[in-house]
């Protein structure tokens, strides 16, 4: 998989004036094309004349080395943000939100899609740009396209964010720091440059103290976080799991003789996920993070599917209107009764009355364990998740204005229904004994 044949669902980092743009939107258009001279290359940035730029550099590009590259630029289709080749390609540039004119892409870049921090935090230009990349950039996709994301980081909810979380799709995810921070994708030690003959360490430390510690961590580090003091999960803690976080459904198989834990928070009104999680109650791992806002079914069935794959584990469901249909399904499929949990001793009502007593003290739970390393947390999207979790003023949790608690909400059912499992098996991995306690 890569842009030559195709296929390519990649997600960049990097911080601001390292030449991204120049490499991505210029020379890589310049580079397929000639290559490939039938495709399509579409360029996409935060406004369509910033994109026009780079289109009118490949394009002058591509004309000085016409004779060498053995391709031609036809003469009447040479506009900066709409040329074409005689073979038939061409690139294509837009800005992020407005309309992507000609044919479809090939290849398609969205390059710094955020213009400053104002856009960074505003619910409603993440939201526009949520709505314009499912029903604008995605349409413009050829058979076998690539789509390469290349961008600054800003808040854990940005556009790689999301697309790492909600996209249903995987991503290869590239961040490279400003100063490298261990388990380097470019191979660096710690405490190493990214570009030191452009910016020197004083530079680096110069433009650290100008921006501030937030954009520094987010924008140069490529970590972005929530201020300390907002977020309900340790930051500390979440930064040291995102270092490890893992992308997809399941993260570790069924152990034979491990006892195992699910809640599922069913979908609400609106926008709103549902979510599984699936931990492994004997080491605290949480092993499956299945979020996304698929119909009732299919949710239900794609569930169903690891629930079997994990021997059936000790089962709770939200007890609201969704989840009961959920629940009904879901015994109709075949899962056992008596690993579902009732709300009644009598066993007659299945499902768990998610109060706000039962809500607060099951997310006070989640936190401590988290905190002192009970509880592992493997997946990206929960983790992007727990970020934007904050405090309110009266010290209750809930998500972030646009943002989610889906996930959230699913981990710590798990884990209050993990507290009720029985361990017996003495198969241990002896560093996931309960996460970090041993």
């Amino acid at each position: 998989m890569g842009l030559v044949p195709g296929n390519l669902r990649l997600l960049i980092s990097v911080p601001p004036r390292n030449g991204k743009s120049e490499l991505v939107s210029h020379w890589t258009p310049v580079w397929y094309l000639s290559l490939l001279p039938t495709k399509k290359f579409i360029v996409v940035s935060y406004e369509a004349t910033f994109a026009a730029s780079w289109g009118r550099k490949a394009r002058d590009s591509m004309l000085a080395a016409s004779a060498d590259l053995g391709v031609k630029v036809r003469e009447d289709m040479q506009a900066a943000d709409n040329w074409e080749l005689a073979e038939g390609g061409g690139m294509v540039t837009a800005g992020i939100g407005g309309p992507i004119t000609g044919r479809g892409g090939d290849i398609i870049v969205v390059d710094d899609p955020i213009k400053n921090w104002e856009e960074a935090n505003s619910l409603t230009v993440k939201e526009a740009q949520r709505n314009w990349w499912v029903t604008t950039l995605r349409n413009r996709l050829e058979p076998g396209a690539s789509i390469v994301v290349i961008m600054a980081r800003w808040t854990p909810d940005d556009l790689i964010g999301w697309l790492l979380r909600e996209s249903g799709e995987t991503w290869e995810y590239i961040a490279m720091p400003a100063i490298a921070e261990g388990q380097d994708v470019l191979g660096r030690q710690p405490g190493e440059l990214l570009w030191p003959e452009r910016w020197p360490a004083d530079a680096v430390l110069k433009t650290r103290q100008g921006v501030g510690e937030d954009a520094w961590k987010s924008q140069f580090q490529q970590r972005p976080e929530q201020v300390a003091g907002d977020c309900y999960f340790d930051v500390e803690v979440l930064n040291r799991l995102a270092q490890e976080a893992l992308p997809g459904d399941v993260f570790k198989p069924y152990i034979l003789g491990h006892r195992y834990a699910a809640f599922i928070d069913s979908r609400g009104e609106g926008r709103d996920n549902q979510a599984l999680s699936v931990m492994d109650a004997q080491t605290g791992v949480f092993v499956v993070h299945l979020e996304n806002h698929w119909p009732r079914d299919e949710f239900t069935e794609r569930a169903y599917k690891i629930l079997e794959d994990f021997r059936f584990p000790l089962l709770g469901i939200e007890a609201n209107g969704v989840g009961l249909a959920m629940i009904d399904k879901i015994m109709a499929l075949g899962y056992p009764k008596d690993k579902v949990i009732y709300q009644d001793e009598k066993r007659q009502k299945p499902g768990v009355a998610m109060g706000s007593n039962l809500r607060g003290r099951i997310l006070s739970n989640l936190q401590g364990a988290i905190r002192v390393g009970e509880c592992l947390v493997l997946s990206k999207v929960a983790i992007n998740e727990m970020y934007n979790f904050i405090r309110q003023p009266n010290g209750g949790p809930e998500a972030r204005p646009g943002g989610f608690d889906d996930g959230i909400i699913a981990m710590a059912g798990a884990n209050w229904a993990g507290e009720q499992v029985v361990i017996t098996s003495t198969i241990v991995e002896p560093h996931l004994v309960r996460y970090g306690s041993a």
